[in-house]
């Protein structure tokens, strides 16, 4: 995979994914999905983030807490074979944030657990 364009926080999703998911990943790689989702995952989890501490101002780390096994650093294939999610179904979900980077009718929240859970309800139907 060229790295020129892919983004630290892609790199280490990309990382983890064939670490931890190999099946998953090597299945995504096959079908030529495989960039594509875990840029998805990528531009998934900084949005959250970015409501999260931002928007929100919850600190950062406690933020990336509450959103990073979302997308983006997903339980071993031992812990959890199955996935609640089609991971190749992420960047149709990524294309639909909107430009501020948030799930269209989704406005900054007064509590964290609100803007994951928005996030969260646009996840993409279970395989």
């Amino acid at each position: 995979m060229d790295d020129g364009d892919f983004g630290s926080l892609a790199l280490q999703i990309e990382r983890h994914w064939r670490e931890h998911r190999p099946k998953m990943s090597k299945a995504l790689e096959q079908a030529g999905q495989l960039r594509e989702s875990v840029q998805a995952a990528a531009q998934l989890t900084s949005a959250a983030l970015h409501e999260l501490n931002v928007v929100q101002r919850v600190p950062y780390n406690q933020a990336w807490e509450l959103v990073r096994e979302e997308w983006a650093l997903l339980p071993s294939e031992q812990d959890r074979p199955n996935l609640e999610f089609d991971p190749s179904a992420l960047p149709a979900l990524a294309a639909s944030l909107t430009p501020s980077g948030q799930p269209p009718g989704t406005s900054a929240s007064p509590s964290p657990s609100a803007s994951v859970r928005a996030l969260r309800g646009r996840r993409p139907e279970p395989t």
